[in-house]
């Protein structure tokens, strides 16, 4: 995955005048800073940025359950519950 820091993102356009100035910038897109829940009903505040960091820090550091008849082979699994043999 390419950071912004490597590559040029276009964030802007504008429209190049008669007399070969440009005009006034038009924003195209935006950066997960500045996506943010804000004008809903009980709006967090938390930018798209937030989001992604907490979810992946999730992803990254919590243990999960696995069922199944197989050897999990995933290091965030932290209970697997064995379905490969019948139980009594």
């Amino acid at each position: 995955m390419a950071s912004s820091g490597s590559i040029n993102l276009v964030r802007e356009i504008v429209q190049k005048q008669d007399d070969g100035t440009l005009g006034e910038a038009y924003p195209i897109g935006v950066t997960f800073t500045e996506v943010v829940d804000a004008e809903r009903l009980n709006a967090s505040g938390y930018s798209l940025a937030d989001f992604f960091d907490n979810y992946y820090n999730f992803m990254k550091n919590t243990s999960f359950v696995y069922k199944g008849p197989n050897t999990p082979n995933n290091e965030h699994i932290g209970i697997w519950i064995d379905t490969s043999k019948e139980q009594n």
